[in-house]
């Protein structure tokens, strides 16, 4: 019962982590580009803890998901679903945060860059819920298209050759 509990802590902290992401967001919109150095160093500085923060999540997610898929029947899918919900709000708002830096700048990359990373990220802890669930190699849901990332990644040769 204990497990129950904290995955429902989870849960609901996961919940506020969106809402905070979404204020964030609603802060960002229309926010003019930023010209001075100092100000995008800050900015950076601020926004790369969060990343970091949101990088060891999702691996945690990814190395516990065989323990957290045996808590409940319920885990099985909705942890997947609620990472899923954060990573929506994250892309907003990574759009948001790459727009406050003029378009050449190394921070504008280095934004870009993160972007990825949280998305890579992301996508592994999902697909390490889907793991386990079905023949081993494919996973429970048919790929959207051969050429989304999604479609390409589910084609891939999982043999190891």
């Amino acid at each position: 019962m204990a497990a129950l509990n904290e995955i429902q802590d989870v849960y609901t902290e996961m919940d506020t982590m969106v809402a905070v992401v979404l204020t964030d967001v609603k802060f960002m919109t229309n926010t003019a580009t930023i010209t001075d150095q100092t100000e995008q160093q800050d900015v950076y500085e601020g926004y790369s803890n969060f990343v970091q923060s949101l990088l060891e999540l999702m691996d945690a997610f990814s190395s516990s998901a065989s323990q957290l898929k045996h808590i409940n029947q319920e885990t099985k899918t909705r942890v997947p679903a609620e990472i899923r919900i954060l990573q929506s709000a994250v892309d907003a708002y990574f759009y948001n945060i790459i727009g406050l830096f003029p378009a050449n700048s190394s921070y504008n990359a280095q934004a870009n860059n993160q972007k990825a990373q949280v998305d890579t990220h992301c996508f592994q802890a999902v697909w390490a819920f889907d793991r386990g669930n079905s023949n081993g190699s494919q996973a429970t849901y048919q790929a959207r298209g051969g050429s989304s990332l999604h479609g390409r990644w589910m084609k891939r040769d999982t043999s190891g050759k």
